[in-house]
């Protein structure tokens, strides 16, 4: 009969346990086998707590003195592999993935590793750009990060999972660590992902749990209503000429025309995206007004109108898109933002 694995036996991770190594830490039921120096040069946190003596009955594994830390595996891991192995988590514009940006982001804020923290900010702020016109380019540039070919500032750096529960754990991380400037795109995705059960009962991703504060489930399901609102302005808005074009346009009952056979083919984009205005009419759809039916086509000047109004109201609900959730302003956030990573993505 074979022998059933001893559950309670520490696990140790292989990239993590180095043969001539001074220290154990654990995380959990998982070991790592370091060094006390490199842990004291990167961490004053790690400094302290190693600067006391080790008891002379404290635990020993492998003739190392064994510590303690009250961290999970599923960020501890990848926090010591950034500060063991500098090709683990290179600096943007290098890919990473978003379990790695977590670990590395929460531990090297509470161990306060402030270069790490610094280069694990910048990746996540790759994704929550704060200009709409950074939002667009980053929207359409990350579908596939395996297309590398644009310039790097318009791209994010790791791929988000298709869960919308893991908006939830980085609404709390982005939090704990002070990167307030990413919380109105990260709420705005969690709204446009419909308000799942799981906004309110809180979520478990890859071993990291999350959940949202009572006035932040108030704010979303308010929230709901100003995307939807700015997304029938903008249907609105595409099928009713300007006042001003009424004398201007040459043909305006034909352009008039154009435009509610443009919104009528287009009636599905109105069901699938109502929740996402900054969507819901992009710039590769103005082509419409070219590709549908016979002449006439909408004129320049209904059409240079057009996106005008739509760009207004899509440049209002940005602007808005920070109070709706009780952040400051976007140029309060990127204030901050710069003091925390500088001049990236400004």
């Amino acid at each position: 009969m074979n022998a059933q694995p001893n559950l309670n036996v520490p696990r140790r991770i292989p990239e993590l346990w180095f043969e001539d190594g001074n220290i154990v830490l654990q995380a959990g039921n998982v070991q790592y086998r370091v060094f006390r120096s490199i842990l004291a040069r990167h961490s004053p946190v790690f400094r302290d707590m190693l600067s006391f003596p080790q008891p002379a009955d404290g635990e020993v594994v492998d003739g190392c003195p064994l510590v303690r830390i009250p961290d999970p595996e599923e960020e501890t891991t990848p926090f010591l592999s950034a500060l063991f192995d500098i090709e683990y988590f290179p600096p943007f514009p290098a890919l990473t993935t978003a379990l790695k940006l977590y670990g590395c982001l929460r531990l090297s804020h509470k161990y306060e590793v402030l270069e790490l923290r610094k280069r694990a900010l910048i990746h996540l702020s790759s994704r929550f750009r704060t200009e709409l016109q950074q939002h667009n380019r980053v929207r359409l540039r990350t579908s596939s990060l395996s297309d590398l070919s644009h310039p790097v500032s318009n791209y994010s750096s790791w791929a988000m999972s298709s869960d919308d529960d893991f908006l939830i754990c980085l609404v709390q991380l982005a939090r704990e660590v002070d990167a307030l400037w990413v919380l109105p795109h990260l709420f705005y995705q969690l709204v446009v992902g419909g308000l799942r059960r799981a906004v309110y009962n809180g979520v478990q991703f890859g071993g990291i749990a999350g959940d949202l504060s009572p006035q932040d489930q108030i704010n979303v399901e308010i929230a709901l209503h100003s995307h939807t609102s700015a997304s029938l302005e903008i249907f609105h808005c595409l099928q009713t000429p300007g006042p001003a074009l009424r004398s201007a346009c040459p043909s305006s009952k034909d352009c008039l025309d154009r435009c509610l056979r443009v919104v009528s083919s287009n009636q599905w984009m109105l069901h699938e995206y109502l929740r996402d205005p900054l969507t819901i009419w992009a710039d590769g759809d103005w082509a419409a007004f070219d590709e549908l039916g016979p002449k006439p086509h909408i004129c320049r000047i209904c059409l240079t109108d057009l996106m005008s109004r739509v760009k207004a109201i899509e440049e209002g609900f940005w602007t808005a898109l920070p109070g709706l959730h009780g952040l400051p302003p976007w140029n309060q956030l990127n204030e901050m933002k710069k003091a925390a990573i500088g001049d990236e993505f400004l």
